[in-house]
């Protein structure tokens, strides 16, 4: 060694901390990339649990709601079995609805009533469950998980309502089909068998078959298993009454005995790399002082976790060794950051979509997109059940919004990706005349939004500089699918919204809704100082109606005034059922004589109203009492002003019935109280 020259000896420690680095470098990417395919398959495992499990309560709540509402009508519906067929017609095709009582069970489903009045195990599970859960998952007599839940009959005591969904047809069933999980799996099982099939590592799993034994006995835990001849991560999550969704998902290739191999040699390459690097730092300390000191800062900044430090490379171009040293640990800090900032952006996008309103949420997504990748514009396309436009919320650009249908059903790549079938992104370059070409995007990374087989919509990005990397689509994908079930959720408690503030059997607002309306008209006219009328309809002779004809023809005829009083308003008037044959007229910004002109259009209207009996063929005659009450600003309150309209309706009703009575005017009755004078 002393014999050589100083070149010699400098060429000779080069090549071979060369040959360390890049053995130690390999050794090290090959270590923390298996480490990280197998947290990356534990984190899709559990979020494809967590999404069934979340689907799962989803549908409990819209059942509940779809209970709760049966419930309330069954005070007014007559015949309960001929109710629950009514009933079960507006219900989806699998759908079973039911009431229990002290006197048995009776069922319906699809329009038809139940033989032998409905499966047990509805009963069964009514009556021994605690009254304070109203939804959950039970098992048939055949074994099938269905989901359930009920609401006690506020005027039947003991009574319930129940409504109740297969798992098989729900939308677990449906995720447990998709495409993409066909690398992974996801089945719901009992006993260590499967209730609803799927796929598990590649291995079809048909309903009834037995799991194999590696996830049978799987926890709520995810964790690595063996299962096919291949590691696969695995968890089973409980739904409830003792069945579970078992999901799985594939590692990649690279097992553990290559990983402790690549420990070892990145661990023994380190040793001699230290000893090399002390050798030519007491050889060479001048000339590479500075170029090591660099890149000593920038290796230390790895090991606090701060990737914005670059590595760089060139005050090492005389030494090649150093230089490639030097691109390597910039590749690994490159990697290392984009994993970073992609685990940064989802944490955000999840917590837009969870605390945000949808549309505002979607914005933001749209701006983290686009603040992650790099990219020019990030767009985001919505379409209803119907597959026309919904919405489109833009990110970046010039500030044009395209027409959302020549985005969607154009030539451009954005419509083709909603076509495919598959879910996953799409990377394409834009048609000349395309509406991409319009807004000047070039290259466009795009993905379907898709819950199950449902298409909610697309999810793009355009113009990365450099190109689109694997995890920009990554991303993409994730967002895709975090903003499609947003979307779902929107939907289903939308829904539950409906439920809760309208009547079933007329269509129209109910009393809890028009308590709170009106409350809030009232508050506005005091602001704005403004008249606020009141519209008290009943329907008469409605017993009579009920007697002679029976209750379908009297259901028909709060129908007919339903439709006869939103045909007959303005859009900013509000028409409620009271409760029973009584509708109440909200008019804001109307003073009494006005309101006594729209009075006698609604009475009319509804005396020229004939409806016709289903049995006898006879014609029934409608006519309504209308009781006026009007409010100056600074009037009664919502109970008084209820009152004085309830108290001109009897009049109506006393002097003859098919007439229009006001009552005194609220606002000069306040104004000559003592307190007011």
């Amino acid at each position: 060694m002393r014999r050589l020259s100083f070149s010699a000896r400098f060429a000779l420690i080069l090549t071979v901390l060369g040959a360390l680095i890049a053995g130690s470098t390999v050794a090290l990417f090959l270590a923390l990339t298996g480490g990280q395919t197998r947290q990356a398959a534990l984190e899709r495992v559990a979020d494809r649990a967590q999404t069934a499990t979340d689907l799962v309560r989803a549908e409990q709540a819209s059942l509940a709601a779809f209970a709760t509402t049966a419930a309330g009508q069954l005070n007014d519906a007559g015949d309960p079995t001929a109710f629950l067929v009514r009933l079960s017609r507006a219900a989806g095709p699998q759908d079973l609805v039911a009431v229990v009582s002290p006197s048995g069970l009776i069922a319906a489903q699809a329009g038809t009533a139940a033989g032998g009045g409905g499966p047990a195990w509805i009963r069964d599970r009514a009556t021994a469950s605690d009254p304070a859960s109203h939804s959950g998952l039970a098992a048939d007599a055949q074994g099938r998980p269905w989901i359930y839940a009920w609401a006690p009959v506020p005027a039947h005591p003991g009574t319930v309502a129940v409504a109740a969904r297969p798992l098989a047809s729900s939308a677990v069933a449906q995720l447990a089909t998709r495409n993409e999980l066909q690398t992974g799996g996801l089945v719901v099982a009992t006993r260590g068998r499967a209730v609803i099939g799927g796929t598990l590592a590649g291995q079809q799993i048909p309903p009834g078959e037995a799991l194999p034994p590696a996830v049978a006995g799987q926890g709520s835990t995810s964790s690595i298993v063996g299962l096919a001849g291949q590691d696969v991560a695995a968890v089973a999550a409980p739904l409830g009454d003792g069945f579970d969704v078992v999901a799985t998902s594939a590692v990649s290739t690279g097992g553990s005995p290559l990983q402790s191999v690549a420990v070892l040699v990145a661990l023994v390459s380190a040793g001699l790399i230290v000893i090399g690097l002390t050798l030519l730092y007491l050889l060479v300390r001048r000339d590479l002082q500075r170029p090591l000191r660099r890149l000593d800062r920038a290796v230390t900044a790895l090991a606090d976790e701060d990737f914005s430090v670059p590595i760089g490379t060139d005050g090492n171009a005389g030494n090649a060794e150093l230089a490639r040293l030097g691109a390597s640990f910039e590749d690994m800090r490159r990697e290392l950051q984009a994993m970073l900032r992609g685990a940064e952006a989802r944490a955000a996008i999840a917590a837009d979509l969870s605390s945000h309103p949808l549309s505002a949420a979607i914005d933001r997504v749209c701006a983290q997109l686009r603040a992650t990748t790099n990219a020019t514009r990030a767009l985001a396309v919505l379409v209803d059940d119907e597959q026309r436009p919904r919405s489109l919320h833009v990110s970046g650009g010039d500030g044009r919004m395209p027409a959302v249908s020549a985005l969607t059903f154009g030539n451009g790549a954005i419509a083709a990706a909603m076509q495919q079938a598959h879910p996953g992104p799409l990377v394409a370059c834009s048609l000349p005349g395309s509406a991409e070409a319009a807004l000047s995007m070039t290259e466009i990374a795009v993905t379907p939004l898709r819950m199950g087989t449902t298409l909610k919509g697309a999810l793009a990005i355009s113009d990365r500089p450099g190109g689109f990397t694997r995890h920009d689509l990554d991303l993409l994908a994730l967002a895709a699918d975090q903003l499609a079930l947003a979307t779902e959720r929107e939907r289903v408690l939308e829904l539950a919204r409906i439920q809760a503030n309208t009547d079933g059997l007329t269509g129209l607002y109910n009393r809890g809704f028009l308590t709170d309306y009106l409350e809030q008209q009232i508050a506005h006219a005091d602001r704005s100082r403004v008249p606020l009328t009141l519209l008290m309809l009943d329907v008469d002779n409605f017993k009579a109606i009920n007697d002679s004809f029976g209750h379908q023809v009297g259901d028909s005829a709060l129908r007919s005034v339903a439709r006869t009083l939103l045909a007959n308003l303005r859009r900013s008037d509000l028409a409620a059922r009271l409760g029973g044959d009584e509708f109440v007229v909200v008019m804001g910004e109307t003073g009494t004589r006005d309101a006594v002109v729209v009075a006698e259009k609604l009475r009319d209207a509804v005396a020229r109203t004939q409806l016709q009996a289903p049995d006898t063929g006879q014609r029934v005659q409608l006519s309504v009492s209308i009781g006026v009450a009007g409010r100056l600003p600074r009037g009664v309150g919502v109970d008084r002003l209820l009152t004085l309209a309830d108290n001109a309706l009897y009049e109506a009703k006393r002097s003859g019935r098919d007439r229009v009575r006001v009552a005194p005017d609220a606002g000069a009755l306040v104004a000559s109280t003592p307190e007011q004078a």
